[in-house]
């Protein structure tokens, strides 16, 4: 093992030279590279970016990493909304996701088959399918048809004004789809909420309907 290579198998890196690396390490090293995009260099205020080396898997430690080292320029840059910029379209994007985790822009929370991504700016919370969230980029956001939810505020907020206090209370689809801080496809609220492990619900169906069963006292 070269010395290069060591000192990456401790965490993310700047400044590697990667012919320093044996030819299997350079394998396994990646990058966080945000020197270039279509049509010329990224023009910040603050200028160019830090490049981030890592070793692969290591992407979230990198990402924040590439955060801590470049937040003065990633701050110059419009991140809020869903469209493109210079980070998005020099990164993969599960290493944009969590470059937006560490900014605070959103609070990504993975789940077996959903993910619920926080948006403090705006106060509301993205419900999306695992596969959708991670393989149809372009459609994550789509309240029509399946895969995906909005609500407006968190899902522990959601979920506190649903329940009764001291009541043996069912949240089902049809009880979202009435609800005006829903947008979308409710399975997709339901199924997070079956995996939030703080919330004291028992996974059922209720009428064909998928549903959560909330134990009395549980309201947040």
């Amino acid at each position: 093992m070269t010395q290069e290579f060591e000192v990456l198998t401790e965490g993310p890196q700047t400044g590697v030279k990667l012919g320093n690396l044996g030819p299997d390490e350079r394998q396994r090293v990646r990058k966080i590279d945000v020197s270039r995009s279509p049509g010329g260099p990224p023009s910040t205020p603050t200028g160019a970016f830090t490049t981030i080396y890592y070793v692969a898997g290591e992407e979230r430690a990198a990402a924040a990493e590439f955060v801590a080292k470049n937040r003065d320029a990633l701050e110059a840059v419009n991140l809020t909304g869903c469209g493109s910029n210079v980070v998005s379209t020099s990164v993969p994007r599960e290493i944009y996701d969590w470059i937006l985790h560490e900014l605070g822009e959103r609070r990504l929370t993975k789940y077996e088959t959903v993910v619920v991504e926080y948006r403090p700016t705006v106060d509301a919370t993205w419900c999306i399918g695992r596969r959708r969230f991670e393989t149809g980029y372009s459609q994550r956001y789509s309240q029509r048809g399946s895969g995906s939810a909005r609500v407006t505020g968190s899902l522990e907020s959601l979920f506190d004004s649903l329940c009764p206090v001291d009541t043996d209370y069912v949240i089902a689809e049809r009880t979202l789809r009435d609800h005006d801080d829903v947008v979308g496809d409710v399975r997709e609220v339901l199924d997070a909420l079956r995996q939030i492990p703080q919330l004291p619900v028992t996974p059922v169906t209720d009428n064909g309907e998928l549903a959560v069963r909330v134990q009395p006292s549980a309201n947040l």
